[in-house]
């Protein structure tokens, strides 16, 4: 039995997006393994650090070529996004 020896996950470093996906998965069958008592710890990491979204401020146009959100407009003409 290596449960003893295992130790498990002190700190747990992802992006939003990424992370979410992977603690769900992690949290539920560190449950079934807990539940099942082949694991000692009810949660599998002792702290979480998300580090925030990634974000381009950019779009594509129809071609699909990027362009810079400064120089896009709204079909009212407002600017797509506010600085």
């Amino acid at each position: 039995d290596g449960t003893a020896h295992s130790g498990g996950v002190d700190l747990y470093v992802g992006g939003v997006e990424h992370a979410v996906l992977h603690l769900l998965y992690a949290r539920f069958w560190h449950k079934v393994l807990f539940d099942l008592g082949r694991v000692s710890t009810p949660e599998p990491f002792g702290r979480l650090f998300n580090q925030g979204y990634i974000q381009a401020h950019a779009f594509q146009d129809e071609r699909g070529a990027y362009v810079e959100a400064a120089q896009v407009t709204l079909g009212d003409g407002s600017p797509a996004i506010e600085n």
